[in-house]
């Protein structure tokens, strides 16, 4: 699904910069650990203009607030800067998949996300006018495993609750304008003055000044086509809570559900409009043209264009340097991944740099982080392109393309494969080429958040700083499909890191084949 930019009515206000204590610039190890516990701002003063943290994050989109939240929480100093003046109000993305709600239900976000939102049931394809397939999002083992549709400024205002709630705010109008590596520490020229921390966090989007700063290439190429879109109220009989894919040889329409009996209508353009140009009337047009039922709007709600590249960073940690989000890896809006994949990229971040901080991890943690994420950032800008050019097939390959969704769809497969790929839910970190192939339950797969029978979830039972071991009870090692295993050992993100066939009671031998740890996991 896409998530393109577009704009949107909101009330809120551009937060104040905030002050913070001033800290020891690169502290030994010994005082990393006493000092967990300090916290991004205070709240009854003005930052100095030369200043220290632990870390840095630049940019204050979805992806730097989950970073900068997951940090304040576990107490790391921690400074989040913003170049714009004000949060942008822009919808631009929609699409939120569990994998990513589960880590901003971690963050204390996840509740207020799921009363905002849109839960979308299924995805309907057509060609030429026909539906050629569906892929439908069951409640799995008693959890939802659809996406939700909420536009990104909604999103990002639940984030910008959640980091002032964990004793944070966004400083805006500060801009990164030059970064430079020593030793044991990052020096930031920032339009407010120079600052200094051990670690920098880039979240800066496509263009990343972070990126640029550090020399990193940002590999690959751009799309031919242009997309256009409007947010608004329709009037189309189309079902609210489903993504709808038209292809056809006159171009592509997407029309995706908004909360608020609201709709988005996403298309390819003819042609590259001029810079100030408002599209509305052109969209509006070409959905009546492409979609088979009818489709008028009535009041539009925000509108806007862009062209699209496919790009990944060639690496995601430069020494003391991480990259994220689209300033680490940027693709089609095609299954609507890119929000969620930054999601995820600072999430998984944020536990280890605290880890290191407090000294419980070891600094090339970093490095396991790096591969994993650019890992999957390679599987969503393949699969996004792969969907891409579907979209816009011709000749005998749109015909086997028909064909081929067609079939799927009569055995089942799209439901069982496509939908839990789509939501990252089967996405295996690389571990050992041994048990890399396994199904169900294995080194470097996903605990799906599951309900417990006594109440709450199994996500409940992860500590945000370390590893744990879950006992398999035979229903739930079942459910997993987790085979022989009797306990697994559990990241704080939800990833696998070892399986072991003895119970919890019998936790005396450490776990055998597991990801290489952290010194701070649990065994079995």
């Amino acid at each position: 699904m896409p998530h393109p930019v577009g704009s949107r009515n909101t009330n809120d206000r551009p937060t104040d910069a905030r002050s913070t204590p001033r800290t020891q610039l690169c502290p030994p190890k010994s005082h990393q650990q006493e000092r967990h516990t300090a916290v991004l701002h205070t709240r009854d003063g003005v930052r100095p203009m030369n200043s220290e943290s632990q870390v840095l994050v630049v940019g204050a989109g979805p992806t730097g607030l989950v970073a900068a939240t997951a940090l304040a929480r576990r107490g790391v100093d921690v400074r989040l800067v913003e170049r714009r003046t004000r949060h942008d109000p822009h919808a631009k993305a929609i699409t939120l998949w569990p994998r990513a709600v589960d880590a901003l239900t971690r963050l204390g976000a996840g509740d207020h996300l799921r009363e905002l939102a849109l839960p979308l049931v299924a995805l309907t394809y057509h060609a030429n006018g026909r539906k050629i397939a569906t892929i439908n999002f069951p409640a799995d083992q008693g959890r939802f495993i659809g996406p939700i549709s909420l536009p990104q400024s909604d999103t990002e205002h639940v984030l910008r609750t959640a980091l002032h709630e964990a004793g944070a705010e966004v400083e805006y109008d500060t801009e990164l304008t030059g970064l430079t590596q020593q030793k044991d520490c990052i020096e930031a020229e920032l339009s407010t003055g120079q600052h200094r921390a051990q670690w920098a966090l880039g979240c800066d989007g496509f263009r990343s000044p972070v990126r640029e700063a550090i020399g990193t290439p940002f590999e690959g190429a751009p799309y031919s086509q242009v997309f256009g879109l409007v947010d608004g109220h329709w009037d189309t009989p189309l079902t609210q809570n489903h993504a709808h894919y038209f292809m056809s040889p006159h171009g592509v329409l997407v029309v995706v559900g908004l909360p608020n009996s609201q709709f988005r209508a996403f298309v390819t353009l003819p042609a590259q409009p001029n810079p100030d140009e408002d599209i509305t009337n052109l969209v509006a047009e070409l959905a009546a043209e492409r979609c088979p039922v009818p489709i008028r709007l009535e009041k539009p709600i925000g509108q806007g264009f862009f062209g699209i590249q496919r790009r990944i960073a060639r690496t995601f940690r430069t020494g003391r340097v991480l990259l994220a989000g689209d300033a680490a890896h940027v693709h089609s809006p095609a299954g609507g991944q890119g929000i969620n994949t930054g999601i995820l990229d600072a999430d998984e971040a944020a536990w280890r740099l605290a880890g290191i901080l407090k000294g419980t991890l070891p600094q090339d943690t970093l490095d396991q982080w790096a591969r994993e994420r650019r890992h999957v950032a390679t599987q969503v800008v393949s699969d996004t392109d792969r969907q891409t050019r579907l979209w816009t097939a011709t000749g005998w390959r749109r015909a086997a393309r028909d064909v081929t969704a067609r079939v799927a769809e009569r055995y089942g497969l799209l439901d069982r494969l496509m939908a839990p790929r789509m939501a990252q839910l089967d996405l295996v970190y690389p571990t050992d080429p041994a048990t890399r192939h396994r199904s169900g339950l294995t080194l470097g797969s996903y605990v799906p958040n599951l309900p417990r029978p006594g109440g709450g979830s199994l996500h409940d039972l992860l500590h945000p700083d370390h590893s744990v071991v879950l006992p398999l009870e035979p229903a739930l090692r079942r459910t997993l499909r987790a085979g022989r295993s009797r306990s697994v050992l559990v990241r704080p993100d939800g990833v696998v890191a070892a399986l072991n066939r003895r119970s919890v009671d019998a936790q005396t031998q450490p776990l055998r084949h597991t990801i290489p740890r952290d010194k701070g996991s649990s065994t079995a």
